[in-house]
């Protein structure tokens, strides 16, 4: 409890951890210390961009958005790392934290069961059968659809340098796997809004690749 006698507003307090957890990654990435900032903070503009995109899915699908909110921002609290092939275990481990975090605030009590079976289901890249219920499908979608279009090549490009040293060659290499990947992305969405979404932001991608790779050989 506050010394006003309320609990803590569970938005300022979600952000905040998010951010907090996010500069902590990033300086790590980066190698910089504690009074530095880090040069891209990639996890934080993904939370950012999975937030804009499941806040809009969830007023158009008619979600509830309290929740859809809560897990967007704090779905990663237990990633370690960029990695995205493997699972971690991340998800399960981020729901528990979730928990202790929400109980703490004045978030509904009766919603915070749903928010952590979001983040507990959102991890994979892609999967072979479908997220339930809707908020959690929509943290799915939202989730790849940041991994997806324009912004996810400004959050590749930016972070690279971060991985190792770069060429545009190499990140042309990397760039095509990643097409592959993410046209299973696109076929695992959830909802059909998050598909048709998700096979616009593709073919973004993919013709960005393709002109890369035609202006490489001179055309």
């Amino acid at each position: 409890m506050s010394e006003s006698g309320k609990r803590t507003s569970w938005q300022e307090r979600v952000i905040s951890i998010a951010k907090e957890r996010a500069r902590e990654e990033s300086l790590e990435l980066w190698g910089r210390s504690s009074d530095e900032e880090p040069p891209f903070n990639y996890r934080l503009e993904h939370l950012r961009a999975v937030v804009r995109i499941a806040e809009g899915l969830a007023l158009k699908l008619g979600a509830d958005l309290e929740i859809v909110r809560a897990a967007a921002w704090l779905h990663d609290l237990a990633k370690e790392g960029i990695t995205e092939l493997v699972e971690d275990g991340h998800g399960v481990k981020g729901a528990e934290e979730a928990r202790r975090i929400l109980e703490r605030t004045d978030f509904a009590k009766e919603k915070i069961d749903a928010v952590c079976q979001a983040i507990a289901e959102h991890v994979g890249l892609y999967r072979d059968h479908p997220v339930e219920p809707l908020e959690a499908a929509i943290l799915w979608d939202a989730d790849k659809l940041a991994k997806l279009g324009a912004i996810s090549l400004v959050h590749f490009l930016c972070l690279s340098p971060s991985l190792s040293r770069v060429t545009a060659e190499s990140l042309l290499g990397e760039g095509r796997r990643w097409l592959g990947l993410q046209a299973k992305m696109v076929e695992s969405m959830n909802t059909p809004l998050g598909k048709e979404m998700g096979r616009e932001r593709h073919e973004v991608v993919r013709r960005f690749y393709e002109q890369l790779e035609r202006e490489l050989k001179g055309g």
